[in-house]
């Protein structure tokens, strides 16, 4: 059976402390050359993984932030396919002090900001959920 796609996870599947493993860089190029398309899909903000990962032309496309994020490395196009935070509820949570990451369409902070993310939500009767990933919460 010949792959003609493959996706790959970025954290604890081809990255060790957020780095890529050399050997599995050289295995997704040789996946390449023989005509394999190579995805990496992540929960990963595109911004933060593009600072961990560096140049993504290893792969031939991202998908981020739990798929709501199409990004294409060799022509630089983004496509986002969810709606976007709510700038009030990025003010809310600066306001009361949370640390966070975000992104096109979620925030991302850690697990442990959870009651406070959501009182933020209820107070601002806003249609996002959190999703929780090993010790991070992401609100979509």
């Amino acid at each position: 059976m010949k792959l003609t796609v493959l996706a790959l996870d970025y954290d604890g599947t081809i990255a060790r402390d957020g780095e890529v493993v050399p050997s599995v860089r050289e295995s997704i190029a040789a996946l390449r050359s023989s005509g394999t398309t190579v995805l990496l899909v992540t929960g990963r903000i595109l911004d933060e993984l593009r600072g961990v990962a560096g140049d993504l032309r290893f792969v031939d496309g991202v998908v981020a932030e739990n798929g709501a994020v199409v990004h294409l490395p060799e022509s630089d196009h983004t496509t986002v396919l969810s709606p976007r935070i709510p700038e009030v509820f990025l003010a809310e949570i600066t306001r009361r002090g949370i640390p966070f990451q975000s992104g096109h369409c979620l925030v991302d902070a850690d697990a442990d900001e959870s009651q406070r993310l959501l009182e933020a939500i209820r107070a601002l009767e806003l249609p996002l959920v959190a999703a929780f990933n090993q010790s991070r919460v992401m609100i979509v």
